[in-house]
């Protein structure tokens, strides 16, 4: 698969990546998993209201019981009433946090990539570019003309570019090791160094293959190892000493009771 590559002059020109990983197909269910897992996993779950319990309100019996036509009510209190406790409000309790396996967040991630296919770059040197906000600002309009919300993702640590991106507010840069769906999903634009599509093809690519030729081989191997660790000689003497119980059991006869009660 081509995807477009643009130099930090602005020269642009095709560079071959692999099918697989931007072009399959996306999974939008799974992504959708994804984004509300990560969602609910932001709620902090401190807030909190009071029940009627902890209203500090009169305990004054509000009317009397009966001969007014209303309800029967022993306290102001009540969740019905303006000023009384809240019924099924938050009691702050920190809910469960959600949890996904490492498999679905390399697929979500996969597929958010091939969803933003054709709004990706590949461009070469932004890490060589001065901490200056003026010179980043000057080659980032040189690649994406319009204003977009730009991510920038590199190998590892850049502490220059992280530097002079510090101020553009429609920009950010992540390492390939620790980008996730939620920042692909966000960007309008992302532009990717050499190095970072090596390391996402290596990290969402790396996938164990078992066919089902090789299944059969794993059991018989483990099956012939089982009958090798048992020696010959124990094997020898189960079968010598299950032949002689048997004959055993057949030439022991049964007491001839019922002759003896007929003499």
């Amino acid at each position: 698969m081509k995807v477009t590559a643009i130099t930090t002059s602005g020269i642009k020109s095709t560079v071959t990546v692999s099918d697989e990983l931007f072009g399959g197909s996306v999974n939008q269910i799974l992504m959708a998993q994804v984004l509300r897992v990560y969602g609910v996993n932001q709620h902090q779950g401190t807030s909190k209201v009071k029940t009627r319990s902890e209203v500090k309100r009169t305990k004054k019996k509000w009317f009397k019981q009966k001969g007014t036509g209303n309800a029967r009510h022993g306290a102001r209190s009540a969740p019905i009433f303006v000023g009384g406790g809240v019924a099924h409000g938050p009691k702050g309790v920190q809910a469960g946090a959600l949890k996904l396996s490492q498999k679905q967040k390399a697929q979500a991630l996969l597929s958010a990539l091939r969803m933003q296919a054709s709004h990706i770059i590949v461009t070469e040197g932004l890490e060589k570019l001065a901490p200056k906000t003026s010179q980043v600002v000057a080659t980032l309009k040189k690649i994406v003309p319009e204003d977009d919300l730009i991510l920038i993702i590199v190998k590892g640590r850049q502490p220059d570019l992280e530097q002079g991106t510090a101020n553009i507010a429609s920009t950010k840069v992540i390492a390939a090791e620790q980008v996730t769906l939620v920042d692909v999903c966000l960007a309008d634009t992302l532009i990717l160094s050499p190095a970072a599509v090596t390391i996402l093809e290596t990290r969402l690519l790396k996938t164990r293959v078992v066919t089902k030729a090789t299944k059969p081989a794993v059991k018989e191997l483990t099956v012939a190892k089982a009958v090798v660790k048992t020696p010959v000689t124990t094997i020898a003497k189960k079968a010598v000493k299950l032949v002689v119980k048997k004959a055993a059991t057949k030439s022991v006869k049964k007491p001839a009771t019922k002759a003896i009660k007929k003499q």
